[in-house]
Parts: C-alpha cells; structure tokens; sequence
C-alpha cells in the first residue's frame, strides 16, 4: 500500500532490543459510507496482483472503539536494513491502488512506528482469528519506570501455568507521547472474554507478592496509575478472504 503505518520502535530505547526482523508495518483505512462491499472487491484484486509474492498484507477489521469500520492491513516482520530496499514493481503498485484502491477510500491513516518486544511478550506463538489491542500511553520520561514494571511482571508470569497470552509492541519517535501496546489473542473467540471462563487461573496477585514481597506490589500499582496516561482497547478480527495468500 502506498501509505504504510509502521510499528518500531522508540528511538531512545533501541538498546536491549533484536536488531533483527522485529519490524511490523500497519496501515489504517476506511471505506466511504455505502462503498464498503466495492473497497474490499477493489482491495481483493489488488492484493492479487501486487501481495501475493513476497510483500503480503494481513487484514483486520476493527470492530470497537474510535477506529470502528476501519481496516487494518499489516505487513512484516522485516528489519530495519529491509525498510532501505527499493520494492519492485512500486510504480505499477501506485497506479493501481490510486486508479481502483483509493476513490473508494474515506480515511487514510498517518504514519507511526513500533518494534515486536519478546522478552515482554507471553504465550505470544498463540494465533486467532479475533484479538483484544490495547495502546498505553505513558508519561514523557517513564517509559523506563513501564519497562522495568513490564518485565518484573513477566518473570512471575513465566512460573505460572498461565493461559493467557500478549504480544508488546513499543512506538519509536514518539516524540512526547511514549505508547506499548499489547495484543491479546483470543484463541476461543471473544466469548474468552467472559468472566470465569477460565477455571482455577493463578492469582497473579499472589504470585507477584510471593516473589517481590507486599510492599513491591503496593508500589506496581503506585507507578501504573502514576506512569499511564491513559489506555485505549479495540476488538478486532482477521479477514482472512483479505489477506495475502
């Protein structure tokens, strides 16, 4: 797509991360209003002729939140040193997503970037068609304080027998607004969602305090209300009839 929304990350935190393909590119649009059915014809045939080979798309519908009836189209992952390789064939690519892509467009998206974290992603091999996505938004200069906290967490959640699953992703040149985001995906569909469908969960409250004492836990929930400037979820689910072969 000619627009590309890229996840990387920060650019004062590249230490500590892979330097290998870490990289995810997401693009948002939305259809104008009665033209969703000639959007996604339009978009089958385009990912036909151009997203077939190597330079696949993966598309998702967003179904909550202030982005409800946009698509999602990600890409990845590749690595930095991949963002520097000319694409072949991108003229033909833009002429075709101009002429038959975009008149059925109300909204393009702008351009940010995130990287993949695995040493703070749990069960993340976990894969389903619908996911929970939640964006964080920390406090300018506290990132540091988030990572620290994200990664005493995942030590107790590596003893326990947990059932759950996230994928985190850090935004780079963020400017003032640092942002994580996790990705939880729901295996069994969003009725997951519902309370007490998993039977005899390990406390993580317990096993937090167990490992870093009361006081460490008094002080987690301290530093996440003090740190998190606000949050945001989406539901979303996969459109695979969409997507790159």
């Amino acid at each position: 797509m000619k627009k590309t929304f890229f996840f990387l990350l920060m650019a004062a935190c590249l230490q500590g991360f892979s330097q290998g393909k870490t990289i995810y590119s997401v693009s948002h649009v939305k259809p104008k209003i009665g033209m969703t059915s000639t959007f996604e014809t339009a978009w089958k045939a385009h990912v036909a002729k151009f997203h077939s080979g190597d330079d696949k798309r993966y598309v998702f519908e967003i179904l909550s939140g202030d982005m409800t009836g946009y698509y999602s189209f990600v890409e990845g992952p590749f690595s930095l040193a991949g963002m520097d390789a000319e694409k072949p064939g991108m003229p033909a690519h833009d002429q075709d997503y101009e002429k038959t892509v975009a008149p059925t467009l109300a909204v393009e998206t702008g351009v940010n970037f995130y990287t993949y974290i695995d040493s703070f992603s749990v069960n993340a091999n976990v894969s389903a068609e619908k996911s929970i996505v939640t964006f964080t938004h920390v406090k300018n200069g506290r990132m540091g304080d988030y990572r620290n906290e994200l990664s005493r967490a995942k030590a107790v959640v590596d003893k326990l027998n947990w059932p759950f699953n996230s994928s985190i992703y850090q935004m780079r040149n963020s400017g003032s607004s640092p942002v994580m985001v996790s990705v939880y995906n729901l295996k069994d569909g969003f009725k997951q969602l519902e309370m007490g469908y998993f039977k005899d969960v390990p406390n993580f409250r317990d096993a937090y305090i167990a490992m870093y004492g009361f006081n460490s836990w008094q002080k987690r929930l301290d530093l996440m209300d003090e740190v998190t400037v606000k949050t945001e979820v989406m539901m979303r689910k996969r459109r695979s009839d969409l997507s790159s072969k």
